[in-house]
């Protein structure tokens, strides 16, 4: 890690000047290449924060950036970030990233994935001083253009893990052991030992008195009962197909109404609109969809949290590429067998960011352009509005 975060003392002077005057953003003497972002209230203050990850090397002010929210972060002005507050300088970090928000041992924390020297890299970051608690090279390697996600998943025994997918291979960790040096990455090969197919997403499910694996990808899901044994002992994932199908693209899980996460993705259209799909990892089936104003055959992500002020579930889905972000809203969808009910597509809103990163943050979708530019597209109650 020394090695890794040797210039810690010396970046941060060069951007900002040296009479205090707040940090700008985008940081006018970085070159910005945004790889990924995490949000949540990371410093404790009752309110969500957001860091930001940028990718180059430490030179060229590659590493994390911590935006406080209500001060370096206003949700409701038009360019909702500006300033930062702290930074952590990275000696490299690639343009492959994933976060998620989660604890460790009951610190809030920001955790990152991403591309190091051609293998996967985990950093994970603590409180608004951005402290590193833990810093891990998995030896995984990661070709270019491969997916990196990361994200907590339920194992046996209330057993919190996180689920690390590297291009075609799917791994877990044990979260509590992120600042050891005893944090390992352990394999969930696929069926047969073979390769995963561009999996996208892990999520797990209580199924009696087991605890069930699913894992998502492109065009399939495979479900299987998380073994409570290492390997050596006979503890094997065991896989079943739940789906075969069209492809899903931008996978998230979360609860539609179940009491557990369902699987929910972006079927691209055959040269018009796609349509937001989701299924019940439980039942196998081909999943209930309904129709999107969203073009885009790629560069889709889907987030799914609660973003408007009711208790339930809302979906967002997000068109990225270089003529500018789309978002639309899917309010309170509710999966029901083969339907998915609930939602009635707000309309579309396009914003300037090109190459944008996303995330959910306040009561709408936090837009930052490969560049730094940022925006944020709000949900009312049945309707698109501000972010507040």
């Amino acid at each position: 890690m020394r090695a890794r975060f040797l210039s810690l003392l010396l970046v941060p002077a060069c951007l900002s000047s040296p009479d205090g005057v707040a940090k700008s953003w985008p940081p006018p003497l970085a070159t910005v290449d945004v790889a990924a972002i995490v949000t949540g209230d990371l410093d404790g203050d009752g309110t969500s924060d957001a860091v930001i990850l940028v990718a180059g090397t430490a030179a060229t002010g590659a590493g994390a950036y911590f935006v406080k929210g209500g001060t370096d972060l206003v949700a409701s002005s038009d360019a909702p970030i500006k300033s930062f507050t702290s930074y952590r300088a990275i000696a490299d970090v690639g343009e492959q990233a994933s976060g998620t928000f989660t604890t460790i041992g009951g610190t809030p924390a920001a955790i990152f994935a991403y591309e190091a020297n051609n293998q996967l890299q985990m950093t994970a970051f603590e409180k608004a001083e951005l402290t590193i608690a833990g810093d891990h090279a998995t030896a995984l390697p990661l070709a270019s253009g491969q997916l990196v996600a990361v994200r907590p998943i339920a194992f046996p025994g209330s057993n919190i893990r996180l689920a690390v997918i590297s291009g075609d291979d799917v791994h877990h960790a044990d979260l509590s052991n992120f600042a050891s040096t005893a944090f390992a990455v352990n394999p969930m090969p696929a069926a047969n030992l073979g390769a995963w197919h561009e999996p996208q997403v892990v999520t797990s499910f209580a199924s009696g008195a087991d605890q069930v694996a699913a894992v998502a990808s492109r065009m399939s899901i495979d479900t299987s009962t998380i073994p409570t044994k290492p390997p050596e002992q006979g503890g094997m994932f065991t896989w079943s197909n739940v789906r075969t199908g069209a492809a899903w693209i931008g996978q998230t899980a979360a609860d539609l109404g179940t009491g557990r996460e369902a699987v929910i993705g972006f079927a691209p259209g055959a040269g018009g609109a796609g349509q937001l799909c989701a299924i019940d990892p439980s039942t196998a089936g081909a999943g209930a969809c309904v129709a999107t104003m969203i073009m885009a055959p790629s560069d889709v992500a889907v987030l799914a949290g609660k973003i408007d002020t009711d208790a339930m579930t809302d979906v967002a889905i997000v068109q990225g590429g270089s003529s500018g972000a789309i978002v639309q809203f899917a309010p309170n969808p509710v999966l029901s067998g083969s339907t998915l009910g609930g939602p009635t597509l707000l309309p579309a809103k396009a914003t300037p960011i090109t190459n944008a990163r996303a995330a959910l943050y306040s009561n709408g979708v936090l837009l930052v352009g490969k560049d730094g530019a940022t925006a944020c597209v709000g949900l009312m109650i049945g309707a698109v509005g501000a972010c507040k």
